[in-house]
């Protein structure tokens, strides 16, 4: 079944909230949100003591299928073809070249051996973390398995086509306020007011730590996502408006 077919009969669907965390792009923020409202979680992460999808047993399954809400390092098709009856889904998207500069800071510091020493950007570009860097925010949301290669227009063209078929509501770290008025996964709980406000590390490399050609291989690296994140800033701005109160015009056309 396709993602849009899965959209087409979501309003009678009400099995669990569903949150897409792209690493990296304050999903554990918007978790602290609902863990902090004492609803019921489940938990589809790949780090002790939790468990991705495929690895869980059927009775784990059973157990996770039955939460309000999960949140997980899975892609959209895992869940579809795990989580039957999702009410909807939700997800954070982030600059895609300060994700990438974040995760390399993230790696620096907790995902290379210890002792190890620390790894140029360059050369940290082509490792094996590469996959969780190039267009890694369309890998998530396209809805369908990208097996031995990286994510290509197609898989782009199927992700904002989630988007815009209302499959995934995304949010943007860099306008969090917004974002958390938004997303229907804070639809039940009440969330901080507050203004929008960039989401920054203070800590490790910021992009002013690299050179232009650095800088370009990133551009490079996360062409498609690039797309698919000023397709969803655009899409949260035009709501913004929608919420904006109307404004009376005097019949000399000024605003009163």
């Amino acid at each position: 079944m396709s993602s849009r077919d899965v959209h087409s009969n979501r309003e009678d669907r009400y099995g669990p909230k569903v949150f897409i965390h792209i690493p990296k792009t304050a999903g554990t923020f918007a978790r602290s949100l609902i863990e902090q409202s004492e609803h019921e979680i489940g938990y589809a992460y790949g780090t002790g003591p939790y468990k991705m999808l495929d690895r869980m047993s059927e009775d784990e399954l059973h157990s996770i299928r039955l939460k309000q809400y999960i949140f997980g390092h899975q892609f959209l098709h895992t869940y579809e073809n795990y989580i039957p009856d999702v009410s909807d889904y939700s997800t954070i998207m982030r600059h895609p070249a300060d994700r990438v500069i974040s995760f390399y800071n993230h790696a620096q510091n907790f995902l290379l051996p210890p002792g190890a020493s620390k790894m140029s950007l360059l050369k940290f570009l082509n490792s094996r973390f590469r996959p969780q860097l190039q267009d890694c925010q369309v890998r998530f949301l396209c809805g369908h398995p990208i097996a031995g290669r990286y994510p290509n227009v197609e898989d782009l063209d199927a992700a904002i086509a989630n988007v815009r078929n209302g499959l995934v509501s995304v949010g943007i770290q860099e306008l969090m306020a917004s974002s958390l008025r938004h997303l229907p996964i804070f639809s039940c709980i009440n969330v901080p007011s507050s203004k929008e406000k960039l989401n920054e590390s203070n800590f490790g490399f910021r992009k002013e730590s690299f050179t232009e050609l650095e800088l370009n291989r990133i551009r490079e690296m996360v062409s498609l996502d690039f797309e698919l994140y000023e397709y969803c800033v655009a899409r949260l701005r035009s709501r913004q408006k929608l919420d904006e109160p109307k404004v009376a015009l005097g019949n000399s056309g000024n605003v009163l």
